[in-house]
């Protein structure tokens, strides 16, 4: 069972973008441990992609955030609706943030490290 199906998301499948000023959303330990296994699988599932587009970008932090996070957005887009996040680099980051929040979790922490890999 395919968890994210890139490139070809169509708005109709995305989460709304969140309201101007809107606190951003939080999630509970057990949806960060859920959520990590969607976003491993995703990526693993992508995993070609994002290679070819990390080294293109190389080491520059510019050419990271032009050619990488683009790619990653559309590849996660789906799951990131999934999980009522904007499909858009901002509900990226939002999701970054939400996950972060339990990093102290010995489960959420090793699979922080397997996403960052």
């Amino acid at each position: 069972q395919q968890r994210c199906r890139p490139p070809h998301v169509h708005t109709r499948d995305m989460a709304e973008p969140a309201p101007l000023g809107a606190p951003p959303k939080t999630v509970t330990l057990e949806e960060a441990k859920a959520i990590l296994v969607d976003v491993n699988a995703c990526l693993a599932e992508n995993k070609t992609v994002l290679d070819s587009a990390k080294g293109m970008a190389g080491q520059d932090v510019m050419s990271v955030m032009m050619m990488l996070l683009p790619q990653v957005t559309q590849v996660m887009a789906p799951m990131l609706s999934k999980h009522g996040f904007p499909a858009d680099p901002a509900g990226l980051f939002n999701l970054i943030a939400a996950l972060s929040v339990h990093k102290d979790d010995a489960d959420v922490a090793g699979k922080l490290a397997t996403m960052k890999g």
